[in-house]
């Protein structure tokens, strides 16, 4: 969300105080803290955040050149370059996952409804099952607890940790989606 605001042009514009300093406002630390949690979680595993990001229609869905405003404002600011370097993979892995959504909806659209993601309604590759009892791709639970802890359906807290790996039903998922492009199981 901050990332939106800080990197986007015509969005940065409605960031401007007057007096910054009264205020403590940092906008290049606050911008060079997030982009290090952004590749930190992206180093820890690329596949899931790349998704994540991808699939975050409020954030990189709108205006996909959120990522390359970013590395911009990086590397004119002085920011750590393993840091822009981090963000430019993500770049490139985030729309490489935005390609082969796009893919798989259109292939894979005759989906079996226990296979649908239920918040995001495009079919799971990852599916957990949450404290709630509800299934949904761990990419979706992940996105979505980042800005609220609790289970989206029941309004419990949770936590990453509370997530249930389904490799039954992904398995299942994987051989349906192999049969229907006619290669083997993943």
């Amino acid at each position: 969300f901050f990332l939106r605001y800080m990197t986007i042009p015509a969005e940065r514009k409605r960031l401007k105080l007057k007096e910054p300093e009264k205020y403590g406002w940092k906008p290049r630390e606050l911008l060079a803290s997030l982009a290090q949690i952004h590749a930190n979680i992206f180093m820890a595993n690329s596949e899931a955040w790349s998704a994540a990001v991808a699939a975050d229609t409020d954030y990189y869905g709108t205006d996909p050149s959120i990522l390359d405003h970013l590395i911009s404002i990086l590397t004119n600011i002085g920011t750590n370059p393993a840091v822009v370097q981090s963000i430019d993979r993500l770049r490139a892995s985030a729309i490489e996952a935005v390609k082969n959504t796009a893919v798989d909806d259109e292939n894979f659209e005759d989906a079996p409804e226990e296979f649908e993601d239920p918040l995001s309604c495009r079919l799971m590759k990852d599916p957990v099952k949450l404290p709630s009892g509800q299934v949904l791709d761990r990419s979706t639970i992940l996105q979505h607890l980042l800005t609220d802890t609790r289970d989206p359906f029941s309004r419990e807290a949770m936590t990453e940790d509370d997530l249930v790996e389904m490799p039954d039903l992904r398995e299942q998922i994987h051989a349906w989606m192999a049969e229907k492009s006619g290669k083997a199981p993943k």
